[in-house]
């Protein structure tokens, strides 16, 4: 997985190493908590790092030789991100929504943002229909569809975390409601009394 700006996700790969020229190395030891070194020979770190929370950490190492040489310790520090960004969308103007169904009248706009607070939002992309999926960066007036469409958005975020809504069925309803009046009772004509 990717490294951006400081934050990881579960998927990225740390593999810690040393090299000694003089004596052979006998360990390498890191550690997430203060104080609490665990040894790795050449092992990658990946299962600690995945079972790290969301948010700040810290990861220390130090090698030490055959002769008990121990390097001062290193910290790195990072934020690990394993959440992929919320999508928000709405429907303005002239619609309704009933379950997974928009229905839409001739003003209507389709609203969305993609909100992620650890690494940032990479892209949002909208997909209509069988089509691919295509960059979302502005909103979009749905006044010229004359077809009923599906739609669905996908998101990552910068360290590749990724969402796809479900999809929504958006039906065009462009046909105004007929209104009677039906009056029951006696004919009256003029003249009558």
């Amino acid at each position: 997985g990717p490294l951006f700006s400081g934050v990881i996700s579960g998927e990225t790969e740390v593999r810690p190493f040393a090299i000694d020229t003089v004596h052979a190395l006998t360990r390498l030891a890191s550690s997430t908590h203060e104080d609490d070194f665990e040894v790795y020979e050449n092992e990658n770190l990946d299962d600690s790092i995945r079972e790290l929370s969301d948010g700040p950490h810290s990861l220390q190492y130090r090698a030490v030789d055959n002769v008990e040489n121990v390097e001062p310790t290193h910290t790195v520090r990072f934020k690990m991100d394993t959440q992929p960004p919320r999508v928000e969308y709405q429907i303005s103007g002239d619609s309704f929504k009933s379950g997974r169904k928009h229905f839409i009248g001739n003003h209507a706009v389709l609203h969305a943002q993609s909100v992620d607070s650890v690494s940032g939002v990479a892209h949002l992309k909208l997909k209509k229909n069988k089509e691919e999926f295509r960059n979302f960066t502005n909103d979009m007036s749905l006044e010229n569809e004359t077809t009923d469409f599906q739609i669905a958005f996908q998101s990552e975020d910068h360290v590749g975390n990724s969402v796809t809504t479900e999809t929504q069925l958006i039906q065009i309803d462009r046909t105004a409601p007929l209104t009677q009046i039906k009056v029951d009772g006696t004919k009256a004509q003029i003249g009558d009394t």
